[in-house]
């Protein structure tokens, strides 16, 4: 019996074609989960450092005209510190919110922005995929009168 001529070497074409999609493709399964983990961390963080900072309303302010105010933004950021530092945070931003027109002293709070920026495992050895960023928002709004 006598083998074809043609069939050599066509495992190997196929190894090197779908090689890398198979590798790009665990790599969408990996990374794509870690980055899902890092959007949900960054949710976490940044909702709670915005009710940290927050609760820093003007207590007096707060007594006197029903408006949770915050006064004091050097308290509010110390607040919201000890949730930025030290959680694979890469960037953040807090942010006073005025009250809203046609509503005051309803909506006086902070909004927390977390940018975290992770390296990726699989997706790595694509130069342009080596590091992923996510970036999420929180608010705190103080409601009073309830």
């Amino acid at each position: 019996m006598r083998r074809q001529p043609g069939d050599r070497g066509s495992a190997a074409l196929f190894v090197a074609i779908f090689a890398p999609a198979m590798i790009f493709l665990a790599g969408l399964v990996i990374d794509g989960g870690a980055a899902m983990e890092a959007r949900q961390r960054a949710s976490d963080i940044a909702e709670q450092a915005a009710r940290a900072a927050g609760s820093q309303c003007n207590v007096a302010l707060l007594r006197s005209a029903g408006e949770c105010r915050i006064t004091d933004y050097a308290a509010a950021n110390a607040a919201a510190a000890p949730y930025l530092a030290d959680n694979g945070v890469t960037d953040s931003g807090l942010q006073f919110i005025d009250p809203v027109p046609g509503a005051p002293s309803q909506y006086y709070g902070v909004r927390v922005t977390v940018t975290i920026t992770f390296q990726t495992v699989l997706l790595g050895i694509f130069p342009a995929y080596d590091t992923l960023t996510v970036t999420q928002s929180a608010d705190a709004v103080a409601v009073t009168g309830l």
